[in-house]
């Protein structure tokens, strides 16, 4: 699976994988570190990268970068829901 289908089956609460980024269709993750989550219904992003204060890899910036596209939201890594 391409990393856009993960993007898709999170979107849609499916489990989906592309090698170190994956759904559980709640949750988003790239690599373990979770990224993305469902709160009412609403898709939330975690902004690791460089400009979000909490920059990991250049993978997970990637892989943040897609889900923002799709997300109702993107919140600061400082802010932890749960």
């Amino acid at each position: 699976m391409r990393p856009t289908g993960v993007i898709e089956y999170w979107l849609n609460n499916d489990i989906g994988a592309a090698s170190n980024f994956f759904t559980d269709g709640t949750n988003l993750y790239s690599y373990g570190l979770k990224i993305g989550t469902t709160v009412n219904e609403e898709k939330i992003v975690f902004d690791y990268t460089k400009d979000g204060g909490e920059f990991k890899s250049r993978s997970t910036t990637r892989h943040v970068n897609l889900a923002r596209g799709a997300a109702d939201r993107l919140v600061s890594t400082t802010i932890k829901l749960y």
